[in-house]
């Protein structure tokens, strides 16, 4: 068993407090549309079931105006362990042909949800991991669909 092994429970433990005391105000889920309409909703949870820390990009944090729109990272995200987390692959792995994966981010600023799409994963750390998503109606018609 590794350090990062055995740490797993106490960190998950510990991001927990900001969600248990309402200062995570959205909740991410992973969505995977089915053909012929059916939909699997998978929760992204920090410590204790609590959802992840979400903050929207600003205007001034994209060099010159450019890149894409609508920017939300999510994490830092406890990798799964047998206490919880969220499993890795179901952000890394491509979909099988016919499923589409989006995160479903639902708070005050999307009380009905909104569908995001992954731009880019950052798993490099060994106790959490970073998603950076981009709203579906901005990327469909903006920069993201430019790079696909």
């Amino acid at each position: 068993m590794t350090l990062a092994d055995s740490l797993m429970a106490t960190v998950y433990s510990a991001r927990g407090i900001a969600g248990s005391l309402g200062f995570r105000t959205h909740r991410a889920q992973i969505l995977l549309e089915l053909e012929g309409g059916a939909t699997e909703l998978t929760n992204i949870t920090e410590g204790g079931g609590q959802p992840p820390r979400i903050e929207w990009e600003a205007d001034e944090d994209r060099d010159h105006d450019s890149g894409p729109e609508d920017v939300a990272n999510i994490g830092p995200i406890t990798p799964a362990f047998p206490g919880g987390g969220t499993d890795l692959s179901l952000l890394l792995d491509e979909p099988e042909p016919g499923v589409a994966r989006y995160i479903l981010i639902t708070g005050p600023r999307h009380p009905n949800g909104a569908k995001y799409r992954i731009v880019s994963v950052n798993a490099d750390k060994a106790l959490r991991y970073m998603v950076r998503v981009q709203s579906e109606a901005r990327a469909l018609g903006g920069f993201y669909a430019s790079i696909r």
